[in-house]
C-alpha cells in the first residue's frame, strides 16, 4: 500500500488529535510512502510510515503513525504479509474493537511498537526491518507495463542508446533528489528517490555527486526526473549489457 502526503491539510488537523505527537516535518509534500500498519486509533485510521529520515542502522530511527487524512491513497492494495487482527481503541470511551492490518509479529504483540519506539528490543527492530524491506519491495517494485511497440523499441535499442541513458547514473545527485522514484538497473529493484541516502564524490566531473543504490550499494541509479520509463524490459537490457 503507497499513499501520498499532502501538506496543505497539516492545517485541518482536529485538534483532539494535535495531543498526538504528529511530526510531519520529516515528510516530504507530494511523496508517497509505503504504509507498514493500518490502524484505527481515536475512532480514525492512521498509517504506520517512514519519514525521509528513517535509517535501519540507527536506533534512534523509528517508524511513525500519521492520520490518513493527510494523504491521498495511490495504491490501496494491502500487502501480501499483513494479518487482520482486532484490537480495542483505547483511545475513544466505549473502547470499541476495531478492525487493524499489519505483519504477524506486530499484530500478535501489542506492545511491539512500543519496544519499537524505546529500541529495547534489538529483535523488534530486525523483525520490523525485515518486513520495511519485504513491503518496500513489493510496493515499489511494481515496473508499469509496456505495450508491444515500446517491448520492440526496447529490443531494437542500440548500445548508443543504451549508453545514453547510462550518462544518467554519475554525477546524478540533482536529478534523484528530483524524482520520485528511482530503479536500479544492477540489482533491478524499483524504490523511492527519497530511499537514497549514499553518495560518492566524482573528482572529474566538478566533484558532483552520484547516488549509490540503497539496496546493493551500486552506483547505477537512475530517476525517473531523467524521463526513462522504468519498464522491466529496459532495466534488464541495461543489467545484460553491462554486467552480461
Amino acid at each position: 500500500m503507497r499513499v501520498r502526503f499532502i501538506s496543505e491539510r497539516v492545517k485541518a488537523i482536529p485538534e483532539e488529535l494535535l495531543q498526538y505527537s504528529i511530526e510531519t516535518s520529516v515528510l516530504t509534500p507530494n511523496n508517497e510512502y509505503v504504509v507498514f500498519a493500518l490502524c484505527t486509533m481515536c475512532g480514525e485510521p492512521w498509517y504506520l510510515l517512514c519519514d525521509d529520515y528513517y535509517r535501519a542502522d540507527s536506533i534512534d530511527s523509528f517508524p511513525r503513525y500519521y492520520p490518513a487524512m493527510l494523504f491521498d491513497v495511490v495504491d490501496a492494495t494491502h500487502s501480501k504479509y499483513w494479518v487482520e487482527y482486532q484490537r480495542i481503541d483505547e483511545y475513544v470511551d466505549t473502547k470499541p474493537e476495531v478492525t487493524n492490518y499489519s505483519f504477524p509479529e506486530f499484530a500478535q504483540d501489542p506492545y511491539f511498537y512500543g519496544e519499537l519506539l524505546e529500541a529495547c528490543d534489538e529483535n523488534c527492530s530486525k523483525v520490523f526491518n525485515r518486513y520495511k524491506l519485504l513491503m518496500e519491495t513489493e510496493a515499489w517494485n511494481d515496473y508499469p507495463t509496456a505495450t508491444l511497440g515500446q517491448k520492440l523499441k526496447i529490443a531494437a535499442l542500440p548500445d548508443e542508446g543504451l549508453h545514453e541513458i547510462h550518462t544518467h547514473c554519475t554525477a546524478n545527485r540533482e536529478e534523484v533528489e528530483a524524482s520520485s522514484r528511482c530503479a536500479c538497473f544492477y540489482c533491478q529493484e524499483v524504490f523511492r528517490a527519497t530511499e537514497v541516502k549514499d553518495y560518492i564524490v566524482e573528482p572529474s566531473m566538478d566533484y558532483r555527486e552520484t547516488a549509490l543504490c540503497p539496496r546493493c550499494g551500486v552506483d547505477t541509479i537512475l530517476g525517473d526526473a531523467a524521463g526513462i520509463p522504468f519498464y522491466k524490459e529496459l532495466i534488464e537490457k541495461l543489467h545484460r549489457h553491462y554486467f552480461g
